[in-house]
């Protein structure tokens, strides 16, 4: 059996969605039908429920093959996270190594492995959302920020920006505009934008087992870019702060939705969430 890399994700809450908001789940399958990852020609994507798995179908030779499967995988992640940015639905995923192999019998869709069940069950006993990486594949990961979780898995951070601003904010805010060019303006307002959902669900959803999971993220990003969280959380999220003259008008429509979700305009302070 063919050893590979494995992007796996687990859309958190599915079960809830399907239950008690079934009108969701034709646009969210109609989100992760738009992922990058299925447009890619070394990679393949297997669907089936709450599950999406990213495998490489191109074999590794050398050491910049592997360290740019690791990459793609983390990316096909990053741009599912900008995508599902205000819908209220999360994910946990796992980049990992293993054996999987993956093929059509007829009309049949075959795939299995003892990584694929390794993966399902490490991703299960994580209480948290976002990317976490084994720590073979972190050995091949040279663009992400990680943290660690336990001795075998890291917490990505896939929201690059907000590292960049860390690392360019030891003077303070606001910042000088030529550091800006380090950063992508828009993304780094959609990571501003995702995180305020983060830091309101992980402080005042309403269920615990939930609540704990994103209180878990958060607290990763607060140990890691601590100059960068105490500023957002100081500016209720609003990215002006960062650099006033540069910022506004590129962030005016990302500071109306993320001031509504911080300030509770629609009850808890954000839309509706399963994390479960």
């Amino acid at each position: 059996m063919k050893s590979r890399y494995l992007l796996y994700i687990d859309i958190l809450g599915f079960s809830d969605l399907v239950n008690k908001h079934p009108e969701k789940i034709a646009p969210l399958y109609h989100i992760i039908s738009r992922m990058r990852a299925h447009e890619h020609g070394d990679f393949q994507t297997i669907v089936f429920s709450d599950t999406v798995i990213v495998y490489n179908r191109s074999v590794p030779r050398i050491g910049y093959d592997h360290a740019y499967l690791v990459m793609f995988l983390c990316e096909f992640a990053q741009h599912l996270l900008f995508m599902l940015r205000g819908t209220g639905v999360y994910f946990r995923g796992l980049v990992t190594f293993g054996e999987f192999e993956h093929y059509r019998l007829g009309k049949a869709e075959c795939f299995y492995g003892k990584e694929l069940i390794d993966a399902y069950q490490r991703e299960k006993q994580i209480k948290s959302i976002g990317l976490f990486i084994d720590s073979y594949c972190q050995r091949k990961n040279i663009v992400f920020d990680t943290t660690p979780l336990n001795e075998e898995l890291q917490f990505v951070f896939i929201t690059q920006n907000i590292g960049r601003l860390e690392k360019v904010s030891m003077g303070g805010f606001p910042l000088n505009p030529i550091l800006l060019e380090s950063m992508d303006i828009y993304n780094l307002t959609y990571e501003i934008d995702w995180l305020a959902d983060v830091y309101q669900n992980a402080t005042a959803h309403e269920l615990p087992d939930v609540k704990a999971k994103f209180q878990a993220a958060w607290s990763f990003y607060r140990k890691t870019y601590p100059r960068a969280t105490q500023a957002l959380e100081l500016n209720a999220f609003s990215p002006h702060f960062i650099c006033p003259s540069s910022l506004l008008k590129i962030v005016s429509s990302c500071n109306a939705r993320t001031m509504r979700r911080v300030h509770g305009e629609h009850g808890t302070g954000t839309t509706q969430t399963t994390a479960g």
